[in-house]
């Protein structure tokens, strides 16, 4: 496994869906934190209310069995932008 995938969803100011993305992510280490930048398609932040991962995808290699990705996630924010679920 080389490379971590989100699928999320984007909500505007009204709560409503505002866009679906799909998020690659080179390898990520345990207990380390990584900073990336997107490009949310011209949105600014302050359009956007809150961003809800749908899907996680490739978090562990494909030998290993019974594991549900979305478990493994910690989560935090430091934005007024509502993230996780």
């Amino acid at each position: 496994m080389s490379q971590l995938g989100l699928e999320m969803v984007a909500f505007n100011k009204d709560g409503l869906v505002d866009q679906f993305l799909r998020l690659e992510f080179s390898r990520i280490s345990a207990g380390k934190t990584k900073v990336l930048q997107f490009d949310l398609a011209g949105k600014a932040c302050d359009g956007i209310s809150r961003l809800h991962i749908n899907d996680v995808r490739n978090c562990v290699p494909e030998s290993i069995q019974d594991v549900y990705c979305p478990d493994l996630l910690v989560l935090s924010n430091k934005t007024p932008i509502q993230f996780g679920d």
